[in-house]
């Protein structure tokens, strides 16, 4: 019983523990889940940000190729001219890439179409370019100046802008999914902690009141098998006592059996003795029958004492026989 008992106990035990530690890991987990979607939010802006300073770059260096190539022609005679041009122009492509690097890391189809379309008009402007920068070379001036249109055409503030004001919704976007993260993780926290923590308090109650209970039950075992073993040992020792006395009693009656048999061993030898003597004074008389009325007066004596000794045997035997019954009771 103690056994069933203590296994309950640790069964309650082992069940109010587990339930409450099974309710934390889930709330790890959850709060993990949205702590790594936070993360993630994080890095994605951190390459949104990336973007716009690239957009911004490239944008830059390819108004300065234009401006290079400009200067170029208003002072033909100042080469360095085209060699900042292709200086700006390679900066740009290396930039283009560098965003369009971006746009496959955050997997965004719309922004590598912004790109692609800059870097066209990037590439429309290098021919463009390189046609003012040859006809300069050739000092034709007019020629040169008659392409400039084609410059301007790619009209380039235009992809831009259109490039900065994606990058900027993103940002904006981005923003927002991060707020709604950590949001949902700041409730996630309080909720799964209140809920943990009611569920451990309600657990823990009934755990107590059923360990209460068992260990009542324990208690009132313990003291039964406590109140049986006195019983017992007081049972016992009655017993003991009763057979004590009724060794006691059957020592006495032995004694007085002892006792008994040998007065009857006495009488028994009076008994012979007695017939001993009636033996003899019947042979006396047979032998001396002529003896006389003196000798048939003596025979006739014992003859009549012969009966007392008779009784007195039975009467001893009698009581031999009392005694044996009451050993026997």
């Amino acid at each position: 019983m103690l056994k069933v008992t203590f296994k309950k106990i640790s069964t309650q035990l082992l069940f109010s523990y587990a339930i409450p530690l099974i309710c934390l890991a889930g709330l790890g987990i959850a709060a993990s889940v949205s702590a790594n979607r936070t993360f993630q939010l994080k890095a994605q802006r951190e390459l949104i940000q990336a973007s716009e300073y690239a957009a911004n770059d490239a944008s830059f260096y390819l108004i300065d190729a234009i401006h290079k190539v400009k200067g170029y022609l208003i002072r033909p005679s100042e080469p360095q001219h085209k060699a900042l041009y292709q200086t700006s122009h390679d900066l740009f492509m290396a930039e283009i890439e560098h965003l369009s690097n971006l746009a496959v890391a955050r997997n965004d189809e719309g922004l590598q179409v912004l790109i692609n379309d800059l870097a066209d008009k990037g590439r429309r402007s290098q021919r463009a370019a390189n046609a003012i920068i040859q006809e300069v070379d050739n000092d034709n001036v007019s020629g040169a100046s008659f392409l400039i249109g084609n410059l301007e055409a790619a009209n380039i503030e235009e992809s831009r802008q259109a490039l900065r004001a994606y990058i900027a919704d993103a940002i904006e976007q981005n923003a927002m999914q991060s707020s709604a993260a950590q949001s949902r993780l700041l409730t996630t926290l309080l909720w799964g902690t209140a809920i943990a923590s009611l569920i451990t308090i309600v657990l823990g109650g009934i755990a107590t009141l059923r360990l209460r209970n068992q260990i009542k039950k324990m208690v009132g075992v313990v003291e039964q098998n406590g109140i049986q073993v006195t019983t017992s040992s007081t049972q016992i020792a009655a017993t003991s006592r009763q057979l004590e006395a009724t060794v006691t009693e059957q020592a006495a009656s032995t004694t007085q059996i002892a006792a008994t048999a040998a007065e009857i061993a006495a009488t028994a030898e009076e008994l012979t003795q007695t017939m001993a003597q009636v033996i003899q004074q019947s042979e006396s008389a047979a032998t001396t029958a002529t003896d006389g009325k003196q000798g048939l007066a003596k025979m006739e004596e014992t003859i009549r004492e012969l009966p007392g000794a008779t009784a007195a045997i039975s009467a001893k035997l009698g009581l031999i026989d009392d005694k044996a019954n009451n050993i026997g009771n």
